[in-house]
């Protein structure tokens, strides 16, 4: 929070997420709940409108004047033109009368070249050799929240591509990492003392989450806006649902997730898993098709055995036919249907994009979705780390039907409620008693209080009684957290 009161924040992200247009949305979105600005929105001159937008918020472009041929420049070249670029962006903010009362600072921490990552934050330029970075941002802008923004990689890879750049699914996972990393200790260096109210420990990334931008809008105003609103991750089991879906070809559990989703972000400040979703990466390796030599031998064997020849020649079109006969990819490519990701719940989301088809190569994908001893494959590395890391942003954890119509509980909500309780975060367990396996089998180890379990309510694929629980979830956490305020962590609820 600066001097004049105005929140500050810096938000972050890798190439190709699209940081201009999601934080453009956000403006839109504090603009339409200013009551002015929509008493003004009317009117036939539309200056005043955009007066009161600039006065409420306004997104500064840290590298807004650096062109395509930035990172092939000389070392020294390339840090002058960024701290150019950087300073030319404060300076816009620090003179605009009056300052706008919400100002987002945009910019890359890690940009990334012929596999070799930069940084400004390493970069100490001349004629002074000063941290440009750390030391405008610490005097100057004085940021509340340094944010980093992410994306699921296969839709990365899509928008860098129209741009005429390539790089792999890895190296956008790495990168990705990467970027979080340097905004956490970014944060570490500009957050001021003053801000620091909470206790570090329990919240070690107060203010420096990572948020997806499938996230609906609302969800990143309020975290920024409103922190007295209790901050939840929602846990629930979602290969189940899938699996269900894909054998049955009923979405019924799926919707049923979707609006337990919807409840909760309608009610508070959600990190929602599916809000990014690699998953279907590793579904669709496990269900391409893959071209064995021995299966083309077996179908000219047979052409010979009905032929009654002992060799035949099999030219280039005819061994093509074959291979599409057994359903082969000519083109070292596979194709991502968006019918095959989590859809989406009704809301505005802040990258504003419906999920589409993606086409991505083989070789890719299996470098990512490919299991690798116990740990898994990458995907299973990135989604458990991201989800954890969600987890130590959020206050409790709120668990919907672990054990989903079956015995035991779902591998994802059960390691979360491990952490959770690792961390010292309260979980929240949701059952059916009519549907779902028991909570308490002794080799899971959890002895849940019984003031967490909420099982009372039978039959929740019924919207009625679904609603039913959840209201009566929400009744418990809006009197748990009167607690967090009274420890300092959250403000009161006025």
């Amino acid at each position: 929070m600066t001097s004049d009161g105005g929140l500050t924040v810096v938000f972050t992200g890798h190439t190709g997420l699209g940081k201009r247009r999601v934080l453009d949305r956000l403006c839109q979105f504090i603009y339409s709940k200013d009551p002015d600005w929509r008493d003004l929105k009317d009117l036939p001159n539309q200056s005043f409108r955009e007066t009161r937008e600039k006065e409420l918020a306004q997104v500064y472009g840290a590298e807004d004047i650096l062109d395509s041929t930035f990172l092939t420049r000389p070392a020294r070249d390339q840090q002058d033109l960024w701290r150019t670029s950087f300073l030319k962006a404060l300076h816009r903010w620090k003179y605009e009368r009056p300052r706008p009362k919400f100002a987002f600072l945009s910019l890359h921490l890690t940009l990334q070249s012929h596999s070799q990552f930069f940084s400004p934050l390493a970069w100490r330029i001349p004629p002074d050799f000063e941290d440009t970075l750390v030391k405008h941002l610490s005097e100057e802008f004085r940021p509340r929240h340094c944010i980093t923004l992410i994306d699921d990689v296969y839709t990365v890879q899509k928008r860098i591509r129209e741009h005429g750049y390539n790089f792999r699914l890895i190296e956008l996972l790495r990168w990705r990492n990467v970027e979080i990393l340097m905004t956490d200790l970014l944060a570490q260096h500009v957050i001021s003392k003053e801000c620091r109210i909470e206790d570090r420990e329990r919240y070690p990334f107060e203010h420096s989450p990572v948020i997806a931008v499938r996230h609906p809008i609302s969800m990143l105003y309020s975290f920024l806006l409103a922190p007295e609103i209790p901050r939840i991750y929602a846990s629930y089991p979602i290969s189940e649902p899938r699996r269900i879906a894909e054998k049955t070809g009923s979405n019924a559990p799926i919707q049923e997730i979707n609006r337990f989703r919807s409840a909760l972000h309608e009610k508070f400040t959600v990190f929602d898993p599916v809000s990014i979703d690699e998953r279907p990466l590793q579904f669709l390796l496990s269900n391409a098709p893959k071209f064995e030599e021995a299966n083309l031998r077996s179908v000219i064997d047979e052409v010979l055995l009905k032929s009654g020849k002992e060799e035949i020649d099999i030219a280039p079109e005819l061994e093509k036919s074959i291979k599409e006969h057994l359903g082969v990819n000519q083109s070292d490519e596979i194709l991502l249907r968006a019918e095959n990701m989590w859809p989406g719940i009704e809301c505005e989301t802040l990258s504003g994009d419906d999920p589409t088809d993606a086409h991505l190569s083989i070789n890719e994908v299996e470098e990512i979705a490919t299991e690798i001893g116990e740990e898994g494959s990458e995907i299973d590395r990135q989604i458990r780390s991201r989800d954890y890391r969600m987890i130590d942003q959020a206050d409790y954890i709120i668990v919907y039907r672990p054990t989903y119509c079956r015995k035991e509980w779902s591998g994802g909500t059960y390691h979360e409620v491990l952490y959770a309780r690792a961390v010292g975060q309260r979980s929240i367990i949701i059952r059916d008693p009519e549907s779902d396996g028991p909570l308490a089998d002794p080799p899971f180890g959890l002895d849940l209080p019984p003031r967490d379990v909420f099982d009372k309510v039978r039959n929740l694929d019924q919207s009625e009684n679904q609603a039913q629980v959840l209201s009566a979830v929400a009744d418990d956490i809006a009197e748990s957290a009167k607690d967090l305020a009274t420890k300092g962590f959250r403000p009161v609820i006025s």
